[in-house]
This record gives structure tokens, sequence and C-alpha cells, in this order.
């Protein structure tokens, strides 16, 4: 029996056997990468492949694809969910690797995502610069919009007046600028406490 070449692939290509990966609505290239945000590789989907990736909602799913990487086939197992109004992202992995763990993954995150979505309140979740990230079912039920529809779009545009969108936005600021100031007084005193070390030895 051989070993799937496509975990050592991956490993040789992005030094991660579970590279990240974004897809743009313009366009078929499936971007890969270690880091994510930057491009590393970009390897051209059918247009089946990339329709396919695209029938992801804001709900994290599963899928596979068989693709050509440097020349070798692989078949991948992609994770992820569309995270604004333009692109899909998530991990990906050779297929045989990694079907269990994205099993439990999609299985742990649905759990989370079904909450969310079988609320009995209207949730609606933004990113700190206001994007609507998740629209539950609730939501879609109270505005006659829909999840797909809104994902990507400014909250404040869509739902506030100026003043109301104003506020919101101050309020915005303040948690992520009071989490940033946690996160760094966190550092500094574990800094404090290796120089403290330091120097008493």
């Amino acid at each position: 029996m051989f070993a799937d070449p496509g975990p050592v692939l991956l490993n040789t290509l992005f030094g991660t056997s579970s590279p990240h990966w974004r897809l743009s609505f313009d366009s078929n290239a499936l971007e890969l990468t270690a880091v994510k945000g930057t491009t590393h590789i970009a390897v051209t989907l059918t247009a089946l492949q990339a329709a396919k990736i695209r029938r992801l909602t804001g709900v994290t799913s599963s899928l596979d694809i068989a693709i050509q990487l440097s020349g070798e086939p692989i078949h991948l197992h992609l994770v992820g969910r569309r995270v604004n109004k333009y692109e899909w992202a998530g991990t990906a992995s050779a297929y045989t690797d990694t079907k269990a763990v994205a099993r439990d993954l999609v299985h742990g995150l649905s759990f989370a995502e079904q909450v969310v979505s079988e609320a009995n309140s209207v949730i609606v979740i933004v990113d700190q610069h206001g994007y609507i990230q998740r629209f539950n079912r609730l939501s879609e039920e109270y505005t006659g919009l829909r999840e797909q529809d809104v994902i990507g779009k400014n909250v404040f545009k869509l739902f506030m007046s100026p003043e109301e969108a104003a506020a919101s936005r101050r309020n915005i600021a303040g948690f992520f600028q009071k989490r940033l100031l946690v996160r760094s007084g966190a550092l500094d005193q574990n800094r404090q406490r290796r120089a403290a070390v330091s120097v008493s030895q």
C-alpha cells in the first residue's frame, strides 16, 4: 500500500498540511497560501468547481475537489464559508489526511451555527467595521432579507439612521479598543515577569 502524496506535497509547497484558501467572485483561481491574506499559488478551477465553492454560505461547511498542484493530481478537502459579499475562504487539506478532522470541525461548528441560526432572537454578527458576517433565520424573517444577500454589506447603511450609525460605530470601536488594551496589558505583564525572572537568575 502506498502513502498518499497529498500531505507531503502540501507540506513541501506551503510548509503546512493545511494551507489557507480563498476564491473571489470574479475569478476561478483558487488561491492557496501558508499565510492568510497572501497568495502563494493560484490554481485555475473549472467553472463547476468554482460554482461548488460559491454555493457555500456564511455557515462553515466542507467540500472536496480534485485539482492539479505543481503538475501533480491532488484531492483537496476544503473547510470554509462565504466571508463577505465577494469572497469565500477557509483551510484546505489533502482529502485522505483530514476527512475525520474536517468532519469533526464541521460537527463542532455546526452546533454553534445551529444555535445562532435557530435562536429565538434576531442575531446579526458584524466585524469591527460593521460588515455583516452572519444574519440568522429570525433576522431574515424580521427584515424580509436573506442572509446570502446581506453578507458583506454594511449594517450601518442597511439598518440605521446616520445618528444611530455614528453611535454604533463609537460603541464597536470602543469594544475593539478595550480588547486591544487588555491584550496589550497581558503582553506587557508577561514581558515584565520574564524580565524579573531573568534579573533574579
